[in-house]
């Protein structure tokens, strides 16, 4: 196990169901150049090991972030009902596999947040951020 098999299990997670569609997460950021309302990149954040000591299991604690984007159409009120439903739809489609296609033992934390006033700017479109972290264990 590790970040980068975490990693491709969140990517069949998302990609698989109806969150993103077929190629909406990637690892590069050039799938905001492919899309037209939102989208993911999925990268390793942290890792933390921790060897096993007396009276506690050892492990290692994998956090993956995921970078979502929602497209904005110059409508305010629509990009913001937008972005608390995708991040409703990345966070429960994460959490209905704890163990995220077999790749870790099991998912501690997923935390979703997005930073008030963030735009970024993409091929010539404005997108709103939205970041998810997943934790997740594997005992030693």
């Amino acid at each position: 196990m590790s970040a980068s098999a975490m990693i491709d299990g969140i990517l069949t997670n998302l990609n698989s169901s109806s969150v993103l569609g077929a190629s909406g997460a990637s690892t590069d950021y050039f799938v905001l150049e492919i899309t037209s309302a939102c989208c993911a990149v999925v990268g390793w954040q942290n890792i933390e090991y921790r060897p096993i000591t007396f009276g506690t299991d050892g492990g290692t604690t994998h956090t993956i972030l995921v970078e979502g984007f929602i497209r904005d159409n110059n409508d305010p009120v629509k990009l913001m009902r937008d972005s608390a439903g995708f991040a409703d739809l990345v966070v429960n489609s994460l959490g209905s596999d704890d163990t995220l296609q077999g790749s870790i033992d099991i998912v501690q934390r997923v935390f979703a947040r997005k930073n008030a006033g963030e735009v970024v700017s993409a091929g010539g479109l404005t997108w709103m951020p939205i970041y998810v972290e997943i934790d997740g264990f594997e005992f030693n």
